[in-house]
């Protein structure tokens, strides 16, 4: 376990045992936490929840914030201040294992919620539907500003009333992770949940649903209860692991074999059909290759379209990529 200094809080009990955990995972965020928190502090609720937030090493003022929150909210809010940064993925994971409530929630720290009844509708499915692990709802995209971007896309979202282990694929997940209200499995299923951070430091969103459908499928509620936020800040996660980085299909196809080991030890692998992520991540790795001049990406492509046999499959969905990629590419500048 990392080191860690605690606030007062952690010294004592909450008054009541929580329900739900609000996991609130953050890393220079000064500029939105205020409005992170605040979503999640307005919900009108009929149980006792808690508020777990993570700083994991902000340069800026984030931490300053979170302490004021914090001594503002003392019985909420459980706040750990991180004296390195440990990576996103354990930073989440690690409030993960603190988190008392039968049921966890998230709010990232650069996302919010918009709706006050948002985790009382959620909470009152899964009390009513034990066949469900996890439930989310639909959201908005918005930008630095808040300003609803209008032809916002997130390729790796799959929009189903039911998602189950089938519509994962290795890469898809029932929305996006401020949605997400799942039961705590990590309480109920003790287990070696390490590989939230191992299979890769920054993201661990596709490696946490792997394991969660393992207890059931996700519902998707047909409301807009939340906002995820898409900034074009050099520092943001998305833009440092995806825009500014050459190497990133080499590290997803890398993240995806540790996927594939564990699923196949866990006898799991076919249920969540992790074979069919191998033409994606050709396609990712092939563009990868020629716009970068990336030699490891085309060998890696090669042996994808060595390993899986008939290539003309692998070329035709590469077209269908590229002019996918290219649609979208278009559209957000109409």
């Amino acid at each position: 376990m990392c080191l860690l200094k605690l606030t007062s809080t952690e010294e004592g009990k909450m008054k009541k045992t929580p329900l739900v955990s609000v996991i609130v995972p953050t890393f220079n965020h000064e500029q939105f936490i205020r409005q992170a928190l605040d979503s999640v502090l307005m919900q009108k609720v009929d149980f006792a929840y808690e508020i777990l937030v993570g700083d994991d090493d902000s340069t800026d003022s984030t931490p300053a914030i979170l302490q004021e929150y914090q001594e503002k909210y003392p019985d909420i809010i459980r706040l750990w201040l991180r004296p390195k940064n440990i990576g996103a993925s354990r930073n989440a994971y690690e409030l993960l294992l603190k988190a008392e409530g039968k049921y966890l929630a998230t709010c990232e720290g650069d996302d919010y919620w918009t709706d006050n009844k948002k985790l009382q509708r959620q909470i009152d499915f899964l009390e009513t539907h034990s066949e469900y692990v996890g439930c989310t709802h639909k959201f908005r995209i918005v930008d630095e500003n808040g300003k609803i971007k209008k032809h916002g896309h997130l390729s790796w979202i799959k929009r189903k009333k039911r998602f189950s282990g089938k519509d994962f694929a290795g890469m898809y997940l029932p929305g996006q992770p401020s949605t997400f209200v799942r039961r705590n499995i990590i309480r109920e299923h003790p287990d070696d949940y390490t590989i939230f951070y191992k299979a890769d430091p920054l993201i661990s969103d596709r490696t946490a649903m792997m394991r969660f459908l393992e207890y059931g499928d996700f519902y998707c509620m047909d409301a807009y209860m939340s906002c995820y936020r898409q900034v074009s800040r050099r520092n943001s996660l998305t833009v440092s692991l995806y825009k500014n980085n050459e190497n990133h299909a080499v590290r997803d196809y890398r993240m995806h074999q540790i996927l594939k080991q564990d699923a196949e030890k866990r006898g799991t692998a076919e249920k969540y059909r992790l074979d069919k992520r191998d033409i994606q991540l050709f396609a990712d790795l092939w563009v990868c290759s020629i716009k970068n001049k990336n030699a490891e990406a085309k060998r890696i492509a090669n042996s994808i379209v060595k390993a899986g046999g008939h290539p003309t499959k692998y070329y035709l969905f590469l077209m269908l990529h590229c002019v996918k990629k290219l649609f979208h590419k278009v559209r957000t500048y109409i």
